[in-house]
């Protein structure tokens, strides 16, 4: 007995089976994300307190229709149940929502809401000096991403420049910085104060264009010729990192020099400082002079057609100069000289340095041949 179904059964079968395989739904895949809370101004509203956070879901997602129930709990810790994909902002701080689906399952998402702000500062407290310039720098706030955020500076001239949240000013006067981010525009300014640099100098004798140890002292000389009416200033000098010497000026006994000794070769560095201005910085070297002393004199009344050496200790780094009556004796530039005739010598030593040391003079003098043919017959 044939027991197969007939034909009409199969097709009778197929069209039962067809629906179900052509309608039923694909779950949704484990790792798609359920939704963002994203944060929206209303309409002609820049206003954090005037907008609305709302759930973004992928596109295509196959979650937004299965929401069952959304529960929102407001910054204040109440809660507010709807079914709609939306809500509008009723104060700042952080918002938590929690999804139910028709499979019971939650899913949360949470918010901040912040007050959209834009503030200014100077990293040098709004002084700059015309020798270098003060950075401006921004904070923005905004509940937005500033990916595209833009940013406008104006000079004290009005010439704009669109640029980055910080900005270098070079002239005294107001600043302004205009932030456009997401169609809404904020404006902040800073007054800026370009202090002048204080001027000084110093000025000493020099050997050879060298500054010596004990041969001079240094005077420092500070410009008071500024635009702001300022007379005090605190000058500090250090010696090879360590303190050496310091002075302060003030309105009542203001003087724009004053003099130091150098005692001692090395490193110096004048630092002169005022709550008014920028700083300035003088730095010079004080080089060893060179250590000289005649070994041999006084010497009088040696013999005539005689002669004497004057000599000092040998070193490779000095060069020599030998002088009588103050004038050089030509060719004897070594640490040692042969004397035959009276007068007053002297030696001038310069080291590698380029210091200069002048001995202190010897006199030498030679018995003439009548004063030995006196002294003989006595």
């Amino acid at each position: 007995m044939n027991t197969s179904p007939k034909s009409s059964e199969w097709l009778a079968l197929l069209l039962m089976i067809f629906p179900v395989l052509l309608f039923s739904e694909e779950p949704c895949p484990e790792n798609s994300t359920y939704f963002n809370v994203i944060f929206e101004f209303e309409e002609n509203s820049c206003s954090a307190e005037q907008s609305i956070l709302k759930l973004e879901f992928e596109e295509n997602s196959c979650h937004a229709d299965k929401i069952v129930e959304l529960l929102w709990t407001l910054p204040n810790n109440s809660q507010v149940t709807t079914n709609d994909p939306f809500i509008k902002v009723t104060e700042l701080g952080k918002y938590l929502v929690r999804a139910t689906y028709e499979d019971d399952n939650d899913y949360l998402d949470s918010i901040t809401v912040v007050k959209e702000s834009l503030s200014i500062a100077s990293v040098s407290d709004n002084y700059g000096c015309n020798t270098g310039s003060p950075y401006i720098t921004t904070t923005f706030k905004s509940n937005f991403p500033t990916e595209n955020i833009q940013y406008t500076w104006y000079d004290p001239s009005g010439n704009s420049e669109v640029g980055s949240s910080s900005y270098s000013a070079f002239d005294e006067g107001y600043y302004t910085v205009e932030v456009l981010n997401n169609g809404c525009l904020y404006t902040e300014e800073i007054y800026i104060i370009i202090h002048e640099t204080i001027d000084a100098s110093i000025s000493a004798s020099v050997s050879n264009g060298y500054l010596c140890n004990g041969q001079a002292n240094i005077t420092i000389t500070i410009d008071n010729n500024f635009e702001r009416n300022w007379y005090s200033y605190d000058c500090y000098i250090s010696h090879e990192g360590n303190y050496y010497a310091s002075e302060s000026y003030y309105d009542d006994d203001y003087d724009d020099e004053f003099v130091i000794n150098v005692n001692d070769p090395g490193e110096y560095k004048v630092e002169i400082m005022s709550t008014q201005s920028c700083p300035t910085t003088i730095s010079f070297e004080v080089f060893d002079e060179a250590d000289v002393s005649i070994i041999g004199g006084p010497i009088q009344n040696l013999p005539s057609n005689s002669s004497v050496t004057l000599s000092t200790e040998y070193s490779s780094e000095y060069q020599y100069e030998w002088y009588k009556e103050g004038n050089i004796i030509p060719g004897e530039n070594t640490s040692k000289v042969e004397i035959t005739s009276s007068g007053i010598y002297s030696l001038m030593v310069s080291n590698i340095s380029g210091c200069v040391t002048i001995s202190d003079p010897v006199v030498v003098s030679f018995s003439t041949e009548e004063q030995e043919l006196l002294l003989d017959n006595l």
